[in-house]
């Protein structure tokens, strides 16, 4: 690794979004250590990285790590993506939710206050929130519908307390509705539209789809984490999203799929939509891909994958 960059540490590094930072990261001119779960396929989306000079892997569980692990030495920020972003499975397995999310956030916290790291980015979501007022601000109370987005609002509340009781300078990004190529489907709508397109399968829309949702892409969502480590204020809450929500029907139709109109699932809220003024002052930062653009680039990234 080269000696005079700043080192990134980021968990979950071979995931949907962790894999998304340590590209940009890399772009940056940060050295990055990669941390993922022992058996993790990091071919599969860091295959063009895998032999970058400043990239180093290492293959263990956050919740086996104790916070003086030499794995943390020389770092100067974390990128804490590691996670399971799967509301219908929360509400199976809570007690494996609250371990990965909470369990997890307060191992990387001990080891941000033994190794007086400069900043920690904690990667949250909008389901905090749960059916909120929108536009959703910040400051909005928290009601989460799951226990994915309950495990989320304790790891958030153990940031604010470890910056409160040891000044451990922690961020917590809450993520909309984040897309882009390799979606799984489990995590959320897009990526159950992605796979219905590689299957040549219809999509189906609640409703007359006029739901609406803030959907981000992925590298829009990497840049503002980026930012936030680089400029974001110590113990602040963040909001990415555009702040423009879309309807479900106008997404599909993106996909050029064939749509089945379904009657309305109950639990569906009707929008979610992030008031972005407050990461936009803080970090002089705005979304940079329209959902034509996003949805294009997984359609090319399908027909890659296909051929």
């Amino acid at each position: 690794m080269t000696s005079d960059r700043p080192l990134a540490l980021v968990t979950g590094g071979a995931g949907f979004l962790g894999s998304q930072c340590v590209h940009d990261l890399l772009n940056r001119r940060y050295a990055v250590r990669l941390l993922d779960l022992p058996g993790t396929d990091f071919d599969r989306r860091l295959s063009d990285v895998l032999n970058h000079p400043d990239l180093a892997v290492a293959e263990c569980d956050v919740l086996q790590l104790t916070a003086e692990d030499a794995v943390f030495a020389g770092v100067d920020k974390i990128f804490h993506c590691a996670g399971i972003a799967d509301h219908r499975l929360s509400l199976n397995q809570p007690e494996l939710f609250m371990n990965v999310h909470l369990g997890a956030t307060v191992r990387i916290l001990e080891a941000a206050r033994h190794h007086k790291i400069s900043m920690t980015i904690h990667t949250s979501t909008a389901a905090v929130y749960g059916a909120p007022d929108w536009p959703t601000k910040e400051d909005h109370p928290v009601s989460p519908e799951n226990p994915y987005g309950l495990s989320k609002v304790f790891a958030e509340m153990a940031g604010i307390n470890w910056h409160r009781f040891y000044n451990v300078p922690i961020i917590s990004m809450r993520i909309f509705n984040g897309y882009g190529p390799g979606l799984p489907p489990s995590s959320g709508v897009v990526g159950i539209f992605i796979e219905k397109r590689r299957k040549g399968e219809p999509i189906q829309i609640f409703g007359n789809g006029g739901q609406k949702r803030d959907f981000i892409y992925i590298s829009d969502i990497s840049d503002a984490l980026i930012r936030a480590g680089e400029r974001g204020r110590p113990g602040e809450i963040y909001n990415i999203g555009t702040g423009k929500p879309r309807t479900l029907l106008e997404m599909a139709r993106l996909f050029e799929c064939e749509i089945e109109f379904v009657p309305t699932d109950e639990n569906v809220f009707p929008v979610n939509c992030a008031e972005t003024s407050k990461i936009r002052d803080h970090l002089e930062w705005s979304p940079n891909v329209s959902i034509e653009e996003g949805v294009e680039r997984i359609l090319q990234t399908i027909k890659v994958e296909d051929n």
